[in-house]
Parts: structure tokens; sequence; C-alpha cells
């Protein structure tokens, strides 16, 4: 995709000092030249007329975007007096930045300064996660959400590409000998645009929030787009030498950590083909946010773009296997709990985690979790583990693997409930089922109750479901409070016990390994189940395909059409779940994993929607 040239744009100015922030070298501080500077910025004025209407227009920005947002200040500085100055500092780098002029005001000692502070602001907030200190920092975060701070720093980013460009061409095509004062005006647009892109990686790293109004501020398309031009427009990129290895790292890792927290592919429509062209690359700090971006993306219909290549499944594992073999459990700045929940999240496909457990991923994960001492860490490895362990194979292995049992038996025992969840999970799938059916589930198990089998996004519909179906008559099963591995005899017997499955069908669904040991240990059990869908425009595919396969759904994709998909589904429940001899059970049942057995055959046609038919249709 790299293009050469004759003259290209290299920053490469050696007098800075490096600002410590998540990534290695992901901030830079820049000295101001005024005098340098403004006489750059004179020239440029003399080239573009319109910089003071610009400027016009910038300063009612700021003025309307202060009125706005004061008001939220003054309420955060009265709730929370101890972080008032923290709010304030937040407030006025904010301010500045909205106050820049759209272009080439980037050359402005006050916007230096500001830069500067909002990045060393982002660096502590981001590593502050796991700490006392997180609470502080989660209260400053949702402050940036409130005042638009996503999209103030878009907007500015976008300016500083922009400049980016024409500085680099202005470079490409200037004949004189003397190139200093345009290559200093380069490495000062290349620094402002490094430090507000590390600002948005840090911000994202840390908050969910701030991850969505991120991306409804345009920031994953503007990544997208900035790292094909850049690579379309510097042939050599890929050694390091000029600045822009360094965006297209961060613009990488800005999209990680979107897919990682919102796990929503309608922000990434037609991203597959690019992340996969940088997933390829031999440069792993390129690599890595490429494939891990991916992992969250892809579904049964687009998976081939990464099984077409095992190496990239070889290449996480590798990173992982390093991680938890070094002091800080990281690799190239990825921490062990990262990487297995890529891992996780690549194995939710049945042909990823096949390669994957002939890979060595169950020795990786064992070493890793067995060297763990922190909770997330553990969480993420033993879900992992979970996950591989649909596969039969891999239960094999992990049953074979010197330790892996007796390490999930021991976290299934943490004080953390969702290190206790993960392990549960994984321990049921390995030997719980097995085990539960030899001992009490060989006779027919009788029925009283519906259970909703949810994934936990959906829980505000369904809980409107299960009142209204309570009211009804009906005894409802269904998990409200997601504690999670409290014990295994719960969770079966919520299956074992029901009269009728609701299976709330989406993709978070179908990528649960909770929800999937839930689901297939109905089937298993031979459970009447009937699909709810909750996701418009969802067909359900994998596993979830092979469960439903042919079965008459009824639609609750919004909240408009739940009172009369209740109306569908007492028709369709015809009094199971209904039986006035027995006395209500309870209305919160912590339920967990559960699994049947694998399916091995494909629906002969797509879920059906029933939401017009007739008492005729279904008769």
């Amino acid at each position: 995709m790299g293009s050469g040239g004759s003259k290209k744009l290299k920053v490469t100015q050696p007098q800075v000092n490096v600002a410590a922030s998540r990534v290695p070298d992901s901030s830079t501080h820049i000295a101001p030249q005024p005098k340098m500077l403004q006489d750059v910025q004179d020239q440029r004025l003399s080239h573009d007329g319109g910089l003071e209407r610009n400027e016009k227009s910038s300063v009612q920005d700021n003025t309307e975007w202060v009125v706005l947002h004061t008001g939220t200040l003054q309420r955060y500085k009265m709730k929370y007096p101890e972080q008032a100055g923290n709010f304030q500092t937040m407030f006025d780098n904010m301010q500045v930045l909205v106050n820049t002029t759209h272009q080439y005001s980037t050359l402005v000692e006050e916007t230096v300064h500001r830069v500067h502070s909002l990045s060393s602001q982002s660096g502590s907030i981001s590593s502050s996660a796991g700490t006392h200190e997180a609470e502080e920092y989660t209260r400053l975060m949702g402050f940036v959400v409130e005042i638009e701070g996503a999209a103030v720093l878009q907007r500015f980013a976008q300016n500083c590409f922009n400049d980016y460009y024409e500085m680099g061409a202005h470079f490409e095509n200037d004949n004189s000998d003397d190139e200093s004062s345009v290559e200093l005006t380069c490495y000062v647009v290349f620094a402002y645009l490094r430090r507000v892109l590390g600002t948005i990686q840090n911000f994202t790293d840390f908050h969910n929030g701030f991850c969505r109004e991120s991306a409804k501020a345009g920031v994953v398309s503007m990544c997208l787009e900035n790292i094909t031009r850049i690579d379309r427009e510097n042939y050599n990129w890929e050694s390091g030498y000029d600045g822009a290895f360094q965006l297209i790292e961060t613009c990488l890792s800005i999209l990680h950590n979107i897919s990682r927290r919102l796990k929503d592919r309608d922000l990434f429509v037609n991203s597959d083909e690019t992340l996969l062209y940088f997933a390829k690359l031999k440069a792993r700090g390129i690599a890595a946010p490429a494939l891990l971006c991916l992992g969250y993306l892809v579904n049964e219909e687009t998976n081939h773009l990464i099984s077409a290549d095992e190496n990239l499944l070889q290449f996480i594992l590798t990173m992982l296997d390093e991680a938890w073999q070094s002091e800080d459990r990281r690799c190239i700045g990825y921490s062990a709990k990262e990487l297995a929940e890529g891992l996780s999240h690549l194995a939710i496909n049945d042909h990823n985690k096949k390669v994957l457990g002939q890979f060595g991923a169950v020795r990786v994960l064992t070493k890793s979790l067995q060297t763990s001492s922190e909770n997330e860490e553990q969480a993420s490895g033993a879900k992992a583990l979970w996950m591989l362990a649909f596969d039969d194979a891999n239960k094999d292995v992990i049953r074979q693997e010197e330790g892996t049992l007796d390490t999930l038996r021991a976290l299934h025992h943490s004080d953390d409930k969702d290190v206790k969840q993960a392990a549960a999970g994984a321990l049921w799938e390995i030997e719980g089922k097995t085990a539960r059916n030899n001992a009490e589930v060989s006779k027919e198990v009788s029925g009283h109750h519906v259970m909703i089998s949810y994934q936990w996004d959906a829980q505000g519909m369904l809980v409107e479901v299960k009142n209204k179906l309570q009211a009804s008559g009906y005894r409802v099963w269904m998990d409200l409070e997601q504690m999670g591995g409290s014990t295994l005899e719960a969770m079966a017997k919520a299956v074992e016990n029901a009269s009728v499955v609701l299976v709330c069908v989406s993709q978070r669904y179908k990528e649960s390994a909770n929800c999937r040991s839930e689901a297939e240990y109905a089937y298993q059990l031979r459970k009447d189940v009937i699909p709810l869908m909750m996701q418009r425009n969802y067909k359900a595919d994998g596993w979830l395909g092979m469960l439903v396969g042919t079965k008459l759904w009824i639609d609750f994709q919004s909240k408009q059409v739940i009172d009369l998909g209740v109306g569908k589904l007492v028709k369709e429940l015809a009094g199971r779940g209904k039986d006035i001899d027995v006395t209500d059970g309870p209305t919160e049942v912590v339920i967990r994993p559960s699994e049947a057995s694998v399916l091995t055959t494909a629906p002969s046609s797509a879920v059906t929607d029933v939401s017009g038919w007739t008492n005729e249709d279904v008769k």
C-alpha cells in the first residue's frame, strides 16, 4: 500500500524530553519557539487570507461551549470539592482547544501548554486503573464526557492531521536550501498530533463512556482514514525512522480500545480489510493492536480473514507467552489481561478454538494463571479456558495439562466474583456437566417455571417481560444480579426445572460463554426453547444458529413491541410454567454456566419472524 517519492516529511527533531504514558514514547514535551513559530505563521497568513474569518468563527464556538458547560463545571466542583482543581484544569485545557483556530493556530504557545497538560492528565488517568485513585478519575472522565471532551479532542486531532499533511506537502515541494524552519514547524505539528492522539488513547483505555462519545464524534473513521492515508503517502514508515509509525501505532491502539470496550461492529463497517493489512505487517507494535481489534469485530461470516492465516493466531499466543514471563507482565505495551481477553474473543469462533488449542493455548493460559496475582488477569485467563473448553479436543487437553484443573479449582474459591464465575464455567464445561448427568439427571426432570436465558445488556427490557409474565400467572426464573460462580448445583437445577427456556437471541448472547453454557445444557436436556429476537437485523449463526434452527422467533427488538411480543409469547407458552399446584419460586435466582452437547449440524434455514402470523398460521 505504501508508495515512494523523492522527498518525504520526516519528523526527527532530536532535542526532546519524553513524558510517561501508557505506551512508550506516546507523548513528547515540546519547548515552544515563539519567534520562529510566529515567523512561520506570518508567512502562512500571507498565503491564506481566510485566517481572520476562522478566528472569528472559533471565538464564537468557544463562547457557546463555555456558556453551555460552565454550569456542568460548577455542579461537579460543588459535588466533589476535593477534586475541584482537577475539574477546573480539565475545563481550561478543553476550552483552549475549542478556542484554537480551525487551522494554523496550532502554532500558539498556550495551546502547547494545554495539550501537554491534557497529555499528562490522561496518562495519570489511564495508569490509575485498579488503584484507589480509579474512582476519582472515573468521576473526572464522567466530567470530560459531559463537556463534550471527545468531540473537542476529535476536532483538534483532525485539524492537526490536516496541518500534518499540508506541512508534508510543503516540505516535499520546497526547493530551498534552508529547510530548518519548515522542519521545526513540521515537528511541532507532529508533536501536537501525537499528544492529542495519545490523550484519546489513554482516555479510551480507561472509560467506556468516553469510548461511546468518541465513536459518536467520528474518532473511529478518523483513525481508519488517516492510517490508510499515512501508509499510502509514506513509503518507508515501517522502519520507524519518521513519525508516521508512531501515528499509525497510536491510532490502532485507539481502535483496539474502542472495539474492546464497546464490541460494536456497526462502528467499524468495512474496516476488516484495512485492519487485516496492518495485522499482517512485521512490525509487532502495529500488528498487535490491529489483530486484537479484529478479534472483537470478526463474526462467523468474516472470520476467514483470520483463519486463512494461522500465523495470526500463533502471534497472539506468542505475545501472551512473553507477557506472563516478563517483569511487568506486558508484551510491547499490552498486558497479559488484554491479551487473554483478545484470545478469548478470537476463540468464540469454533474453528479458531481448535487452532488455538493445537498451538498450545491451554499451556500458555495455565502458566499465566499460575503466575498471576491480579484478579482481572485471572478472570480473563480463566474465561479464555472456558471458551476453549467448548471444543471436545480442548477439553481433553485441559484434563491432561499438568496443573490446569487444580488451578481452576483453586480459582473457583476466589473471593473475586468474576474470577470465581469464570473458573466455575470452565470447570462445568470440562467435568461438571458429565458428572451431573451420571449422578442426577439420568431420569427425566419435570419443569415448573419459565426460564429467561439472556445476555446482560438486554436486562432492562427483559425485566419488563418477566414482570408481565408474572402478572399473567407465570413463574419466571431470571438471574437479576449476575452474581455467578455461586454453585454449579443452583445453575444446573435452574435449567433442569425449567418448563420452557426463552433464549434471547443477539450477537452478544452468541459470543457469551455463560449464555452458551446455559443454552446448550437446555438443548441437551431437550427443553422446549422459544427464541426471542433482541437485535435488529441479526441472523443467528454458529452454535446459536444450530440451536434455534428453524424455530419461530418472537420480536423483542425494541421496547415499543414489548406488549405485542408478550401477547404472542403467552400464546406460545400455552400454560407451560403456569402450574397452580406449585408455589411460586423466587423471582430472582442466581444462574451461571451450563452446557449442552456440542451441536454439529446446521439448521436448514434462517430463523423465521412470526410477528405478523395469525393463529391459523401456527396451527
